[in-house]
């Protein structure tokens, strides 16, 4: 597909196999549109990277080629390599003195959580010092390597990741760890309510673990992460609803906008209440079971979020409030269904809702 007289670099060690399947559609999609934006049959192919030492003729790609090299750098993980990232309270508590394991608690309320009981070995992290202490976003990774290295976390760790509220901040920060390129990041299934429910062992001493030196391997918000102005553009153009489902993960109450914030969060209301039109609204909890804390099994989340139009076939964006509670549903979709083209929108309804001139729609309706 090359144009006549052009000798093209070589292709990335996955290239072959990606340009000889036809999978994920929804992928496929995306890079069709992008690549639209970068070829001209015109010129024959598209100039992707200039060859070595060299600012003259590059390599020139034909449009497949391209739509199945770019399916490859949209993918949100290594086809084929999807790792267990779920693990039993069973698991932990044999691991708990496991030198290769560090055991993380990500609380919203640590005074009433792990002050109180944590699981013997545990540190651990508030969910507000995964925040950058001035603007509002993430903690940049120097931040974040300032916060493991001082928990005594290395890179080569496994980390396994449980709290409070039904693991809500510990998926949250589960999505950091992943977005700053730690190789081996787990959850524990129930979080502290199933561990309390089987009463295995809990302590309330913190552990003390050398400091380590962690530095962050890389950082990847694009496979992860949705920001306004790409949301804006999907519900402006009509695609949400057709290639692109928006789940609002938050209450009912939040959703029709009869409230703007729960009742807790009194200090967080936003100008306006209601959704972003278009938007399902299937709260997070309704994928945990409530008495167990635990995730519902992986044919009964399929029923939940297939029926409500949730599908592996398009590009699935999560939002709450503040992007906790999208992050757990973004897990449940991802990991547990599989699905290969999901986001989050950690802007969220605090952005949203407080956005001049932002569409917003009221009531039960999308």
């Amino acid at each position: 597909m090359l144009r006549s007289g052009t000798k093209a670099e070589a292709a990335p060690p996955h290239f072959t196999r990606a340009a000889s399947t036809d999978f994920l559609p929804a992928l496929r999609g995306e890079a069709k549109s992008l690549a639209s934006s970068m070829w001209s049959p015109r010129g024959g192919g598209v100039r992707l990277w200039p060859r070595r030492g060299r600012v003259g003729p590059r390599a020139l790609w034909g449009e497949d080629e391209l739509i199945s090299y770019l399916v490859l750098f949209l993918c949100p993980f290594p086809l084929g390599t999807m790792s267990e990232v779920i693990v039993s309270t069973d698991w932990v508590e044999k691991h708990l003195n496991d030198p290769k394991v560090r055991i993380v608690e990500v609380d919203y309320d640590p005074a009433t959580a792990y002050e109180a009981w944590h699981v013997p070995n545990a540190v651990l992290i508030a969910w507000r010092e995964l925040r950058h202490p001035v603007k509002r976003d993430f903690v940049d990774p120097e931040g974040f390597e300032k916060l493991m290295s001082e928990r005594g976390i290395a890179p080569e760790h496994t980390v396994v990741l449980y709290g409070d509220f039904n693991n809500w901040f510990a998926v949250y920060a589960f999505w950091l760890f992943q977005a700053y390129g730690h190789e081996d990041v787990r959850v524990m299934d129930g979080g502290r309510t199933a561990w309390a429910k089987e009463k295995r062992p809990t302590s309330r001493e913190r552990p003390s673990f050398p400091k380590t030196q962690y530095k962050v391997k890389r950082v990847d918000w694009g496979s992860r992460r949705a920001y306004l102005w790409e949301v804006l553009n999907k519900v402006i153009h009509g695609e949400v609803g057709r290639s692109t489902v928006l789940v609002d993960v938050r209450s009912p109450a939040e959703y029709t906008g009869e409230i703007t914030a729960p009742p807790e969060y009194a200090n967080e209301q936003t100008q306006v209440g209601g959704h972003i039109p278009g938007a399902a609204n299937i709260p997070w909890g309704q994928a945990v079971d409530p008495e167990t804390g635990r995730f519902k099994p992986p044919e009964e989340l399929r029923r939940l979020y297939e029926g409500r139009g949730v599908t592996p076939d398009k590009e699935i964006i999560t939002y709450c409030r503040i992007g906790e509670r999208a992050a757990h549903t973004w897990f449940v979709l991802k990991y547990i269904l599989k699905y290969p083209a999901v986001r989050v929108y950690d802007g969220s309804w605090a952005e949203w809702g407080n956005l001049v001139g932002a569409p917003v729609k009221k009531g039960n309706e999308p």
